[in-house]
């Protein structure tokens, strides 16, 4: 038999009901609580090795995650309302256990002995010696090492944290299902085709003879199609300004995260977090956003030019008085008009060649020859088992696979939920299960949002 054709573990299966989401949670929390209790108790510092340490933490902290991941998952993919209302408190308990379990100062000090030992960590495989430097580093920066009013004062801002990504999270939900309603004249330039599918208003929503053009899927019809520059206005400043109520929620964000930092030594949040990237200091960063610049900023400045005289002669070509300046909202619009002028792409034309189900396996194609993969789709062979494994019914599963000359090894199940729909975000990737190596699963999820970018662009 195949051996792709036969993953070594099953896909998740996603069965959670409303009812049961948070009876769940809890028992994902006391079953990996337990283990952690276990390894604090059974193993002392003399005796703290990777084996006795990290590896039953590591398979610990997959089961844990397995389950979490899911149970958080469902806010953004689910159509039943109650079941994401319930999956958002999920997440939020987790969020509050995965600090408190970063802070336990006895699994802290068995990491910390075998980070320290060095005879402890030099027969250690790369995968190994990063999963232990990764945690080591977790449980300094979730504040393990802080003590008294300090070690206190952490843990309320990481809380406050939790609590304001919860309200941006709900609040950005509720506004992408949002909207602007145009007239028909406001929408002119749009292809015929593509307002029809638009919803039409009526007496009842006093939006009678008008056309609406939602967020979630719609905002580049106007953006790229409507001739009238206020029609684009309009569209993008409602864009920019649907989820004003965020704005205080970051602003208090970033002066906590600032807090945080400090308390944990770092000069500020983006020391702290550039820790464990390649450019490690800001410093570094800065320095490369500002040879960027140098180097962009005269190519930029030419483009804007070129971008300035088609909309020149675009609206002195309707008889209309430029007033020389080139606003946001006139990018895509001449971007498409520049892009059909000099190089004939035309994109409407262009996506007739490109349906969904093929260009999907040709994208898939493409990232096996760059990438030494191989995908198979695992297509449910009755509508229980549908239900069982997939969220809803546009959702496509794939195994993914090392190839041949990687070594065939079985690397984890990639989905794609491609359509939009109410309460769900439209370029999206998340973590369904872990896959053990963080570059696997960042690269596996770049993958998905390249995907998702390319054919619903």
């Amino acid at each position: 038999m195949d051996t792709k054709t036969s993953p070594p573990q099953p896909p998740p299966v996603f069965t959670t009901s409303a009812e049961t989401v948070l009876e769940e949670t809890q028992l994902a929390i006391h079953t990996f609580q337990k283990a952690l209790d276990h390894i604090a108790q059974v193993v002392s510092i003399e005796h703290a090795t990777f084996e006795s340490v990290l590896r039953p933490l590591a398979h610990a902290e997959n089961a844990y995650l397995s389950q979490s991941y899911i149970l958080g998952f469902y806010q953004y993919v689910t159509t039943d309302e109650a079941l994401r209302e319930a999956s958002s408190k999920a997440e939020r308990i987790f969020n509050d256990f995965n600090l408190d379990r970063h802070m336990r100062e006895d699994i802290f000090a068995l990491v910390a002995a075998v980070k320290s030992t060095p005879g402890k960590t030099h027969a250690l495989d790369p995968e190994s010696e990063h999963f232990l430097t990764r945690l080591h580093h977790d449980f300094i920066k979730n504040g393990t090492k802080l003590l008294g009013s300090e070690k206190e004062q952490f843990r309320e801002i990481q809380a406050r944290i939790t609590e304001l990504a919860a309200e941006f999270g709900n609040n950005s939900s509720q506004a992408d299902d949002g909207g602007v309603w145009y007239t028909p004249e406001e929408l002119q330039g749009i292809p015929e085709d593509r307002l029809a599918r638009l919803e039409k208003g009526s007496n009842k929503n006093g939006h009678e003879g008008e056309l609406l053009i939602t967020f979630l899927e719609h905002v580049g019809l106007v953006l790229r199609f409507a001739t009238n520059p206020e029609s684009r206005k309009k569209m993008r400043t409602a864009l920019d300004n649907r989820c004003n109520e965020n704005i205080p929620l970051i602003k208090e964000v970033t002066v906590l995260r600032d807090k945080a930092a400090r308390l944990l030594g770092y000069p500020n949040h983006a020391a702290l977090e550039l820790e464990e990237k390649v450019a490690k200091t800001p410093e570094t960063v800065n320095k490369l956003l500002e040879n960027l610049l140098t180097q962009l900023l005269p190519l930029g400045i030419k483009e804007l030019e070129k971008y300035k005289k088609i909309k020149q002669a675009d609206l002195e070509s309707r008889g209309e008085i430029w007033d020389g300046r080139y606003y946001v909202w006139d990018q895509p619009y001449y971007n498409r008009k520049l892009l059909a002028a000099e190089y004939s792409i035309d994109y409407e034309a262009i996506a007739e060649y490109f349906p969904l189900k093929p260009t999907i396996q040709s994208m898939l194609k493409i990232f096996e020859q760059l990438f030494g993969l191989v995908f198979r789709e695992a297509r449910p062979k009755t509508p229980e088992e549908q239900a069982k494994l997939l969220w809803h019914e546009d959702v496509r599963l794939f195994s993914a696979w090392d190839d041949e000359m990687e070594g065939g090894d079985f690397l984890g199940y990639l989905y794609l939920d491609l359509y939009a729909r109410t309460g769900k975000p439209w370029a999206s990737a998340f973590p369904v299960i872990p896959v053990g190596i963080d570059s696997v699963e960042v690269m596996l999820q770049e993958m998905l949002t390249l995907i998702i970018r390319v054919i619903l662009d």
